[in-house]
Protein backbone atom coordinates (compact mmCIF):
# COMPACT_ATOMS: atom_id res chain seq x y z
CA UNK A 1 0.00 0.00 0.00
CA UNK A 2 1.12 3.39 -0.73
CA UNK A 3 0.45 6.66 0.76
CA UNK A 4 1.01 10.23 -0.87
CA UNK A 5 -1.40 13.25 -0.34
CA UNK A 6 -3.45 14.97 -2.97
CA UNK A 7 -3.37 18.90 -3.92
CA UNK A 8 -4.93 20.07 -0.63
CA UNK A 9 -2.77 17.68 1.67
CA UNK A 10 -5.40 15.86 2.51
CA UNK A 11 -3.39 12.12 2.61
CA UNK A 12 -4.48 9.54 0.37
CA UNK A 13 -4.09 5.54 0.66
CA UNK A 14 -3.14 3.47 -2.84
CA UNK A 15 -3.79 -0.28 -2.82
CA UNK A 16 -1.41 -2.48 -4.71
CA UNK A 17 -3.92 -4.58 -6.07
CA UNK A 18 -6.10 -7.40 -3.87
CA UNK A 19 -9.69 -6.58 -3.28
CA UNK A 20 -9.11 -6.94 0.42
CA UNK A 21 -6.11 -4.40 0.42
CA UNK A 22 -8.63 -1.56 -1.92
CA UNK A 23 -11.16 -2.07 0.79
CA UNK A 24 -8.27 -1.32 3.97
CA UNK A 25 -7.46 1.68 1.56
CA UNK A 26 -10.57 3.20 1.60
CA UNK A 27 -11.05 2.77 5.51
CA UNK A 28 -7.92 4.76 5.74
CA UNK A 29 -8.45 6.99 3.27
CA UNK A 30 -12.27 7.52 4.15
CA UNK A 31 -12.87 6.63 7.70
CA UNK A 32 -9.13 7.03 9.73
CA UNK A 33 -8.20 10.15 7.53
CA UNK A 34 -5.83 12.43 9.20
CA UNK A 35 -7.23 11.95 12.49
CA UNK A 36 -4.23 10.77 14.72
CA UNK A 37 -6.33 10.13 17.55
CA UNK A 38 -9.12 7.71 16.32
CA UNK A 39 -6.09 5.90 14.56
CA UNK A 40 -4.05 5.24 17.64
CA UNK A 41 -7.17 4.28 19.26
CA UNK A 42 -8.35 1.83 16.43
CA UNK A 43 -4.62 0.81 16.86
CA UNK A 44 -4.82 0.46 20.78
CA UNK A 45 -7.58 -1.71 20.61
CA UNK A 46 -6.09 -4.22 17.20
CA UNK A 47 -3.44 -4.80 20.16
CA UNK A 48 -5.83 -5.50 22.72
CA UNK A 49 -7.40 -8.03 20.61
CA UNK A 50 -4.29 -9.72 19.00
CA UNK A 51 -3.32 -10.22 22.63
CA UNK A 52 -6.75 -11.71 23.59
CA UNK A 53 -7.42 -9.06 26.23
CA UNK A 54 -10.26 -8.10 24.46
CA UNK A 55 -12.40 -10.66 22.45
CA UNK A 56 -13.89 -8.22 19.79
CA UNK A 57 -13.79 -4.52 18.73
CA UNK A 58 -16.63 -2.53 16.47
CA UNK A 59 -16.16 0.46 15.01
CA UNK A 60 -18.64 2.77 12.94
CA UNK A 61 -16.84 5.24 10.39
CA UNK A 62 -18.15 7.60 8.29
CA UNK A 63 -17.72 5.12 5.42
CA UNK A 64 -17.16 1.48 6.46
CA UNK A 65 -18.39 -0.66 9.66
CA UNK A 66 -14.58 -2.11 11.23
CA UNK A 67 -14.73 -5.31 13.80
CA UNK A 68 -11.75 -6.78 14.88
CA UNK A 69 -11.60 -10.48 16.47
CA UNK A 70 -8.47 -13.04 17.44
CA UNK A 71 -7.43 -13.42 14.05
CA UNK A 72 -9.05 -10.97 11.59
CA UNK A 73 -10.43 -7.44 10.89
CA UNK A 74 -13.41 -7.07 9.05
CA UNK A 75 -14.61 -4.53 6.62
CA UNK A 76 -17.20 -3.63 5.42
CA UNK A 77 -18.92 -0.57 3.79
CA UNK A 78 -21.82 0.35 5.65
CA UNK A 79 -23.00 2.77 2.37
CA UNK A 80 -23.37 0.12 0.48
CA UNK A 81 -26.55 -2.49 0.76
CA UNK A 82 -24.85 -5.36 -1.29
CA UNK A 83 -24.31 -8.83 0.61
CA UNK A 84 -20.95 -8.69 -1.30
CA UNK A 85 -18.76 -5.81 0.60
CA UNK A 86 -17.50 -7.44 3.50
CA UNK A 87 -13.32 -8.03 3.17
CA UNK A 88 -11.64 -10.08 5.61
CA UNK A 89 -7.89 -9.27 6.47
CA UNK A 90 -5.65 -10.52 8.58
CA UNK A 91 -5.67 -8.91 11.77
CA UNK A 92 -1.87 -8.55 11.62
CA UNK A 93 -1.85 -6.97 8.32
CA UNK A 94 -4.94 -4.40 9.79
CA UNK A 95 -2.40 -3.40 12.33
CA UNK A 96 0.64 -3.22 10.17
CA UNK A 97 -1.37 -0.66 7.59
CA UNK A 98 -3.03 1.32 10.16
CA UNK A 99 0.83 2.00 11.88
CA UNK A 100 1.82 3.08 8.60
CA UNK A 101 -0.83 5.20 8.16
CA UNK A 102 -0.58 6.54 11.14
CA UNK A 103 3.40 7.40 10.68
CA UNK A 104 2.59 9.04 7.35
CA UNK A 105 -0.16 11.42 9.02
CA UNK A 106 2.21 11.82 11.74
Amino acid sequence: MQFSRDKDGAPLAVAEGKEEEQALANFLQGDVQDDDIIGKELLDMADEVARGALGRYEFNGNVHELILSDDEAIIRNSLDDKDDTEQRIPLADFRRALSGWLTFIG
